[in-house]
């Protein structure tokens, strides 16, 4: 018969997750979960901020590590203004949630008006696309 492999875990098993926080303990320069949020959020419109930090959703398979959510909210406390209202919870669905976002959007009126064809993006340039999703 086949023969089995066997693949013992000892600590690497938990520190998985704190690559996510931690992107440097493995070599690599750039910011951990709880920084990148921060940056996506200070470059919106500061009077968006208090509620994109006040409904922050897990997705993908990532969001089901254990405590993910509570560590997360954790972390952003420090960074977050003490006065804004902070909520970090995994989607009902995290595996399918960024999906059926984006079937949702490409189901509504918002995606033909956000959409260049590829014949658009040939004749005009990536200046057209800005323009177009910016209107």
């Amino acid at each position: 018969g086949e023969a089995q492999q066997v693949l013992a875990l000892g600590v690497e098993r938990f520190g998985t997750g704190e690559v996510l926080f931690y992107p440097s303990d493995i070599g690599l320069d750039e910011a951990g979960i709880p920084e990148a949020i921060v940056q996506a959020v200070g470059a919106t419109l500061p009077d968006l901020h208090e509620a994109l930090y006040s409904n922050i959703v897990l997705t993908g398979g990532t969001a089901k590590l254990p405590n993910l959510a509570a560590r997360l909210e954790a972390e952003l406390r420090q960074l977050v203004p003490a006065d804004f209202a902070l909520n970090v919870r995994p989607a009902a669905d995290p595996i399918v949630a960024a999906w059926r976002g984006a079937s949702h959007f490409a189901s509504g009126p918002l995606f033909e008006r956000s959409s260049v064809s590829r014949d658009e993006y040939l004749e005009h340039g990536h200046a057209f696309v800005k323009r177009v999703c910016h209107n």
